[in-house]
């Protein structure tokens, strides 16, 4: 037997022979599967089996001591440490003193990622001894942040059912639910540039934004006053709070330079290039045309295209939808292939640039006008200089991720229950007119004097008069009946969300 063997064997018998005295299980690693733990201790309390587990990495001898206490080295387990399902302790065997010395990983890891900092070894404070008469001490620390640990990552479980995603281990998730009920999901991926915000009442759709797109005191030139965060309203209380989301998660859109390089996140992607494509439609009308007529021209010299451009028209119901229907009552295949007519390609950054910089979109037929609506500097070279850019072609994106389907029986329901608490809270006479009816109050209303109008922003998303009348999303959708004539005569108008027109 090696020499170098007997500290180490001495170091994880001690730690045994003491769990093991105050009653707590110890399963020890075979030494050919130790990678990074070399116990697994589950704690009891009362002669009961708790079922909380820890992880455990054990060193033993006097090269771990250093001049303010331990250290351990993390080596190449960092990851696993930091982001496992099970939280990682290390322990030291000081052979001189025969004591153990004890820090957390798990959280040391964290708390220096949240400060930007990498790592190299586990520090561990010689004040931080586990013997007989600190392991009650030992075991209520370890079993309380256990409870934590295991508790954050069942709440995003259940907030990642709830909208539909999967939330990495390491990512930043906050829960916020507004004064209407409605639940709000603010996600941060770790090394990204951007956040992602999930919102119920936009059927969790994801908005992509960084801070540049977070108007808190309304966008200049553009509902002054009204907070707003890409082109989604949000009241008061919302803003804030994503405000301090913003604020918490800004160290995970700054990683480190020894952290390793990310993947491109393909959703945020395909969503960003999605929601350029609508409104490019909106803002030109014959953009899809004059592309159809610049692709045919490059299909004639261009066989590998030409074959793509076969291939995703040889779908005929696909291809009359892209070529007859707005972009919101289109499906998948359809959306794709008109992506795929209106974008030659798309240059990709790494992903630590914020989302404008990262994804740059080069248009098949460059626009004559400019894109109203968007900060982003889309379709003109980045101002970003980075030798790490790549260019996925068209046919490789998705179109869009659609947002989960609102039955018709669920939204039936929901707008009558709304309509029977409005009409006995409020009105004396409600008069009722149908979503294709929205746009022409003037008429409507010319022999009724009302005192509100109430236009559900539900109703966006299921008539396509309202989903092409600019690039509004459906809590916007309020904003449209302030643009009537007969409602501007209604002094008391006003929405759901605290914005309000006055009769000027």
């Amino acid at each position: 037997m090696p020499d170098s063997r007997k500290p180490g064997r001495a170091a994880v018998n001690a730690l045994r022979t003491l769990l093991e005295r105050h009653n707590h299980i110890v399963q020890e690693v075979d030494g050919q599967n130790d990678f990074g733990e070399d116990q697994h201790v589950t704690f009891t309390e009362a002669g009961e089996v708790t079922g909380d587990l820890v992880k455990i990495q054990v060193k033993g001898g006097r090269s771990w001591r250093r001049s303010n206490g331990y250290a351990v080295p993390i080596g190449d387990h960092g990851s696993t440490w930091a982001d496992g399902n099970i939280p990682v302790l290390c322990v030291v065997h000081d052979p001189d003193t025969d004591g153990l010395y004890w820090a957390n990983a798990t959280k040391q890891l964290l708390s220096a990622r949240r400060d930007g900092e990498v790592l190299k070894t586990i520090t561990i404070s010689p004040n931080r001894k586990l013997d007989d008469e600190s392991i009650t001490d030992f075991v209520a620390e370890a079993r309380g942040y256990l409870s934590r640990y295991r508790g954050n990552r069942i709440i995003q479980a259940q907030l990642g059912d709830m909208a539909g995603v999967e939330f990495g281990t390491s990512d930043i998730v906050q829960h916020y639910v507004n004064v209407h009920g409605e639940d709000m999901i603010f996600w941060q991926h770790w090394g990204e540039g951007f956040a992602t915000l999930l919102h119920s009442d936009l059927d969790w759709h994801p908005t992509h934004f960084g801070p540049e797109h977070f108007h808190p005191h309304g966008r200049p030139g553009l509902l002054p006053g009204m907070s707003v965060v890409g082109t989604t309203i949000l009241n008061t209380p919302e803003a804030q709070w994503l405000a301090a989301c913003l604020d918490a998660a800004q160290w995970a859109r700054k990683p480190a330079t020894d952290d390793p390089p990310l993947h491109t996140n393909t959703h945020a992607r395909d969503n960003y290039v999605a929601n350029r494509v609508e409104h490019h439609l909106q803002v030109e009308p014959d953009a899809l045309a004059r592309s159809i007529q610049a692709l045919r021209t490059e299909t004639a010299t261009n066989h590998d295209l030409a074959t793509i451009a076969a291939e995703l028209e040889s779908d005929a119901v696909a291809h009359a939808e892209a070529l007859s229907k707005p972009w919101l009552k289109m499906s998948d295949k359809a959306r794709r292939l008109v992506t795929f007519y209106l974008v030659k390609d798309v240059v990709i950054g790494p992903p630590v640039l914020p989302i404008d910089d990262q994804f740059r979109i080069v248009w098949r037929c460059p626009r004559p006008t400019e894109e109203y609506g968007f900060d982003a500097r889309v379709g003109q070279p980045s101002t970003r200089k980075s030798p790490h850019r790549e260019r996925v072609s068209a046919f490789e994106l998705r179109g869009t991720v659609r947002p989960k389907v609102v039955s018709q029986a669920a939204v039936k329901a929901r707008n009558k229950q709304s309509l029977d608490n409005l009409a006995d809270t409020f009105v004396d006479r409600l008069t009722i007119f149908g979503v294709d009816g929205a746009w022409n109050l003037h008429e409507l209303t010319v022999d009724v004097e009302p005192s509100a109008y109430v236009l559900f922003s539900s109703c966006r998303r299921h008539e396509p008069a309202l989903a092409h009348r600019g690039p509004m999303k459906p809590r916007q959708a309020g904003l449209a009946a302030a643009a009537c004539p007969r409602a501007k005569r209604c002094g008391r108008f006003r929405t759901r969300y605290g914005m309000s027109c006055s009769p000027r």
